[in-house]
């Protein structure tokens, strides 16, 4: 909608630049057969009101110059070449006469080419005053808007007066004095100069100089002629604006742009390098954010530092996890820097003792080799060396080698962080699925049976634990239960337990005697399992029918045996699963053959039970156990196990579960 009225708007105004043009046309024309005073006047509004608006309809272009006023100054030198070149061609084409001051042209053809002329020439005009203003207020406060407002304003009260007031000739040249003055005044201080380039320095010297010299033949009769007194006849605010306030007013900046380029010239190359060296900063610092790959990180670092040093070549070394690794190079062979830095190493700590912040080795095989330490947080992590062949790096140098070394210690010690948030996440990702698979293993419902009740936990330390417990019912309705706990926690420990499991399932319904089970189990493990881990379990086989129950241990925590108020810890003998071949442990593994009777309870564990510390580092310990176990004989399974968790965890207070926690209680019921 906007862009839309905007569109209508620019038509409208050059409609309106049409209509102000014809209608001077028209007064040109009349004022040949009437020569009023009337006629002038309307001229001059006329012109005026052209002039405003063909600047506005030329500002979308000289916008384009808000911010660069080197290409601003050349294309006000090239729009002010046409306007020499149409003035010198108008001059042999329009005929004047002068009657007294006033110029008038002797036909109706001269008075149409003038106008065409002029109309040219105000839109040429209005596009190098817009440009023109873009450039004075370039860098600069609301000051030089005053400035120019007030060398404005004071052409326009001056021109009234010589209009209004037959002025002596003294006074009028003594009102275009002080518009000069006016000029400097405005001209004055040009704060862009100073951050060009040597390149824009020279540009703007070849181009101010162009705006100047155009604008001197643009005031000279020898050029202009007749085409400059035609401007008298279209307008004589026309020609006042042109040839007293525009052209003198661009002769002066650009006078002025022109000497202080010259002056600043010699420190071109001085704020170029200081540039160079900031924007050089600027990157390292944009690469410190975003590299996340060490080694790519320090090979950019280490040709910007030869870039910004003067250096043929350079490489990084890296203290990472206590390791001496050379991470970039560049422009240097593998096997030169390593001879090279065989030979720094036996001066460097001596050299870093004196010279903690850097210093340079000066003659080692012709080459000048600077050291800058890599210090972030007040840690080295590393070192950055630069060479020179015949030639010592100078003190600038020397600094801004040893800056960047502090942004290359950051950005090393971000991309360490990062990747080790990133290794965190992707074992936190791990362990979620480790978790999830954990939580699979375990029996999502307990065995419900006339002859026994069941209750069991497993509560884990850690995202991932490595206690087991299960059941298998056999064909012949006996039920045969496991409890194991891998040594170690985390992923493999639950991986483990995911063989366990499959181990269980598959060979306790071939095997369901404890012996042969251990046994089978065993073969099947030993020489598998990492020799990091190991298992320990202990597995019972229930006959329901003979009220009988076979139990083997395999390394793991005794089974606490409760019979009419007696507690009995059943220290079976047996050896951890896939620790040993399978004829050793056979001969380890000592089974037991148990008669239940009405209420007697087995009670399973893992050592998290009786591990569990307080805040005073003491156990809780088989002793509070079986006072608990004894004193809670009369709950049901189910309840038992939650009063041994209940104070298992009373018990820890404050301090952190250390070890997995799982209780498995059956209690018989006849």
């Amino acid at each position: 909608m906007n862009e839309q009225n905007s569109k209508i708007f620019s038509l409208g105004q050059i409609l309106l630049a049409f209509g102000f043009a014809f209608t001077l046309l028209i007064i040109t024309l009349v004022k040949k057969i009437f020569p009023l005073p009337a006629f002038e006047f309307a001229s001059n509004i006329l012109f005026s009101a052209l002039l405003i608006t063909l600047i506005l309809i030329v500002q979308p272009f000289a916008k384009k110059f808000e911010h660069n006023p080197v290409d601003g100054t050349k294309f006000i030198s090239i729009f002010l070449f046409p306007l020499v070149g149409i003035s010198f061609a108008f001059k042999n084409i329009i005929n004047i006469q002068r009657e007294g001051e006033l110029p008038t042209l002797l036909s109706f053809s001269d008075i149409l080419a003038s106008n065409i002329h002029n109309l040219i020439y105000i839109f040429l005009t209005s596009i190098v005053f817009s440009i023109f203003l873009k450039i004075l207020f370039h860098e600069r406060n609301q000051e030089a808007k005053i400035k120019f407002s007030i060398t404005l304003l004071y052409f326009a009260i001056a021109e009234f007066a010589r209009e209004v007031f037959d002025l002596p000739g003294l006074l009028s040249q003594l009102m275009v004095i002080v518009q000069l003055i006016l000029f400097v005044w405005t001209s004055f201080r040009i704060p862009w100069i100073i951050s060009l380039s040597k390149k824009d320095k020279y540009r703007i010297l070849f181009f101010s100089s162009l705006v100047i010299v155009f604008s001197f033949l643009l005031q000279s009769p020898f050029i202009t002629g007749s085409s400059a007194e035609s401007m008298r006849y279209y307008s004589s605010l026309f020609f006042s604006f042109v040839h007293f306030y525009l052209q003198p007013f661009l002769i002066i900046y650009f006078f002025f742009v022109f000497g202080s380029t010259i002056f600043h010239l010699p420190t071109g190359e001085i704020y170029e390098r200081k540039i160079a060296e900031l924007s050089t900063l600027q990157n390292i610092g944009k690469l410190v954010a975003q590299v996340l790959d060490i080694k790519e990180f320090t090979e950019t670092a280490v040709k910007i530092a030869m870039e910004i040093t003067n250096s043929k070549s350079g490489w990084v070394e890296l203290k990472i996890y206590g390791q001496d690794k050379i991470y970039g190079r560049s422009g240097i062979e593998e096997s030169e820097m390593i001879n090279l830095t065989d030979k720094i190493a036996q001066i460097k700590e001596a050299h870093l003792t004196k010279y903690p912040q850097g210093f340079q080795v000066e003659k080692l095989n012709d080459k000048t080799i600077l050291i800058a330490p890599l210090v972030a947080h007040g840690k080295v992590s590393g070192y950055l060396y630069l060479l020179k062949e015949n030639q010592n790096f100078v003190k600038d140098e020397i600094n801004l080698a040893l800056a960047f070394a502090d942004q290359i210690a950051i950005g090393v010690e971000n991309s360490i962080l990062i990747q080790e948030s990133i290794e965190k996440e992707r074992l936190a990702r791990e362990f979620e699925l480790a978790q999830q698979m954990q939580k699979k293993l375990l029996p999502k419902v307990l065995p419900e049976s006339d002859k026994f009740e069941i209750a069991a936990l497993s509560v884990p330390a850690f995202e991932v634990g490595g206690d087991y417990y299960d059941f298998v019912f056999h064909s012949d309705g006996n039920i045969s239960i496991i409890i194991a706990d891998v040594s170690g926690k985390g992923i493999s420990a639950a991986f483990y337990m995911a063989e366990i499991k499959g181990i269980f399932q598959s060979l306790a319904k071939i095997y369901p005697a404890p012996l042969d089970f251990l046994v089978k189990a065993n073969e099947t493990i030993y020489g598998h399992i990492d020799k990091k881990f190991f298992i320990t379990l202990v597995y019972a086989y229930f006959d329901l029918k003979k009220n009988i129950v076979h139990i083997a241990r395999a390394g793991h925590l005794p089974p606490i045996l409760v019979k009419t108020q007696c507690i009995k810890l059943l220290k079976i003998p047996g050896a951890g699963v896939g620790l040993m071949p399978s004829a050793l442990f056979r001969k380890l593994l000592k089974p037991v053959k148990l008669k239940l009777e009405k209420n007697d309870l087995i009670l399973f564990y893992s050592d998290g039970v009786i591990e569990a510390m307080n805040e005073e580092n003491e156990e809780f310990g088989y002793a509070r156990l079986e006072n608990l176990i004894i004193s809670n004989t009369e709950l049901c399974a189910n309840e038992l196990v939650q009063s041994i968790f209940k104070e298992v965890t009373k018990y820890q207070g404050e301090m952190k579960q250390i070890d997995d926690i799982t209780i498995l209680a059956v209690k018989w019921k006849n």
